[in-house]
């Protein structure tokens, strides 16, 4: 009983062996025959065009006997200063985003390059788009979440430290902007749209909170 087991085995892994070996020689036909037939392709398509281009240079060897030959054409500066490609486009998105004493307490102190590096507020001023969740609502006003360990609000004139950030849109469709209520989250459509940052997500109206944001 024991040795038929042994012997199954033996012959299932025979079997695999011998099923891997074939594809991969049956891979190596199919890359051989593809390559002839590119070659064949390939060449046939080059013994083509020669013959119209050396039949094209013969006739103007010819009429250049008769006929003096065209000046040059002149670059079109215009055309020079036109890009050959399309510009980039830059889209940037971060997480979470909220104000904690220690940012507060740094921008304070020596304003946003105390909360942002140097190279990482270039990269977001320079960026055609840049989005956040704003993980807060801008408000003084509201009643605390009795039901939640933790709540947060900052108050509105630190929306400045998204403006000088470069922040072009937050999304207000979080588990936080509700902290404090109703007035609160009508204290932020009014901070950002004073600020001039569009935001998605929550709105005073369902079509306000759908509305999509376009950029030119």
């Amino acid at each position: 009983m024991k040795r038929s087991r042994k012997n199954r085995k033996i012959l299932r892994a025979f079997l695999q062996s011998t099923l891997i070996v074939s594809c991969m020689l049956l891979c190596v036909l199919i890359g051989s025959i593809f390559y002839i037939t590119y070659s064949e392709n390939h060449d046939t398509a080059a013994s083509k065009t020669t013959k119209p281009a050396s039949l094209h240079t013969a006739v103007k060897t010819d009429s250049s006997q008769s006929e003096p030959p065209s000046p040059p054409e002149k670059p079109d500066p215009a055309a020079e200063d036109t890009p050959s490609q399309k510009q980039n486009t830059t889209l940037l998105f971060a997480g979470d985003v909220y104000f904690s004493d220690y940012v507060l307490a740094n921008y304070h102190r020596s304003g946003i390059r105390s909360v942002l590096s140097k190279d990482l507020l270039k990269e977001m001023r320079k960026a055609d788009l840049m989005m956040v969740n704003n993980e807060f609502p801008y408000s003084t006003r509201g009643t605390q979440a009795p039901d939640k360990q933790f709540t947060f609000r900052i108050d509105p004139s630190y929306v400045s430290i998204l403006s000088e950030s470069g922040v072009d849109l937050v999304t207000l469709a979080n588990n936080h902007v509700l902290d404090y209520g109703k007035d609160a989250l009508t204290d932020t459509f009014q901070t950002l749209d004073k600020a001039g940052i569009d935001y998605v997500g929550a709105g005073n109206s369902l079509k306000r909170a759908a509305k999509p944001i376009t950029k030119k």
